[in-house]
């Protein structure tokens, strides 16, 4: 899994819904035992090729999950 920084991930995740790649995301919490780096996190999912982006947030990453929701649900 390779750490990123929220733009680079979003943009991959742009890339997957334009092309038509299957993807999905997770939000984990600080306390989520699949969370070694105790922030919260958000990890996307190339489906396609199995590739894993990370990125960490301080604070609850509200903004950045409602940005990705929107595209995963076609909302963009």
């Amino acid at each position: 899994m390779n750490t990123v920084d929220f733009p680079a991930l979003l943009q991959q995740a742009q890339r997957c819904a334009k092309g038509g790649v299957p993807w999905h995301f997770h939000i984990l919490t600080p306390s989520c035992r699949f969370n070694a780096k105790k922030e919260f996190t958000i990890i996307f999912e190339n489906e396609a090729t199995k590739e894993q982006l990370a990125s960490s947030f301080a604070q609850k990453p509200l903004a950045q999950g409602e940005k990705l929701e929107a595209l995963f649900y076609g909302r963009v």
